[in-house]
């Protein structure tokens, strides 16, 4: 067994990948930094890696699951580990965490299909594969801006909203097809990069544009009426968007992650990552 400190790893760069040879155990703080140890012979459960703090995310073209700690000093996301399945081609483009730990994500390439990732299959050790189970595939169409590119459980369901198309679905579970709920009640071109729901019970919408995105509410869900919160000044192309239970959003663009402030308006860069993360989600689970 050897004990390092995670934090100051060797993590820089864009695209650089962790090596590290054995599984991770939590083994406590210390001069503000925590440390770890590295167990060659036993797997770690996500409870002893993962904290309210810890951000799991997805790159675009890279079957890579992440994780960030966001009380670490490190500023970029920490390799999880390679995901594996029946998949043709790598275009993930959302992410979620179901109430149970159980990771969701979607890949596109003809369809939309919706795959699950079982909390067993994270063990904070990069060397390890991530078995990602095929639920199936969703009747979504890639074709014209159809293909879903957000994913959140709300209320124990699962929905997502069309990239350009402005539907918002709802997903099975079991079966993996989509039914439509129904239409943003927004004019024009209108991208949709993120679906996200507040600590205080608020639905929230990231627009995703070259430059400034925008952060929107729902006035009703099931009705598809939105309204604009504000403009993410400084942000580029936004793909990605968490709430913590602290009533804080963060986003996530191909360079930093911003923390924002729903009552104030505040907006703050919380990282600086380099990362083209295109979806992200807290972890929930005790």
């Amino acid at each position: 067994m050897y004990i390092f400190n995670l934090m100051g790893m060797w993590l820089s760069g864009r695209k650089k990948k962790v090596a590290v040879v054995a599984g991770v155990l939590a083994l406590g703080v210390a001069g503000g930094a925590a440390y770890y140890m590295l167990d060659t012979d036993q797997k770690s459960g996500p409870s002893k890696i993962y904290s309210e703090y810890t951000l799991i995310a997805i790159e675009d073209d890279q079957p890579i699951l992440y994780y960030y700690d966001l009380k670490g000093e490190n500023a970029s996301p920490i390799q999880e580990g390679v995901i594996t399945g029946n998949m043709e081609a790598y275009d993930f483009e959302a992410l979620t965490i179901a109430p149970d730990g159980s990771v969701f994500i979607v890949n596109n390439d003809s369809t939309t299909k919706l795959y699950r990732i079982d909390v067993s299959e994270l063990d904070g050790n990069p060397n390890t594969p991530v078995g990602a189970t095929f639920i199936g595939d969703t009747g979504i169409s890639v074709i014209d801006g159809a293909k879903v590119c957000s994913l959140r459980f709300i209320d124990g369901q699962l929905y997502g909203v069309g990239n350009v198309s402005k539907i918002l679905y709802k997903f099975n579970l079991t079966y993996g097809y989509a039914r439509e709920v129904t239409k943003l009640k927004v004019s024009g071109h209108f991208r949709v990069d993120g679906l996200t729901q507040g600590a205080d019970g608020q639905i929230y919408l990231l627009r995703s544009r070259s430059k400034n995105s925008e952060l929107w509410k729902f006035k009703n869900f099931f009705k598809g009426e939105i309204v604009k919160v504000l403009v993410i000044e400084g942000s580029r192309k936004a793909e990605a968007i968490s709430s913590h239970i602290d009533g804080f959003i963060y986003v996530s663009d191909d360079e930093r992650l911003f923390k924002i402030d729903p009552k104030t308006y505040n907006i703050t860069v919380d990282k600086v990552h380099g990362y083209d993360i295109e979806g992200m989600d807290f972890w929930k689970v005790n």
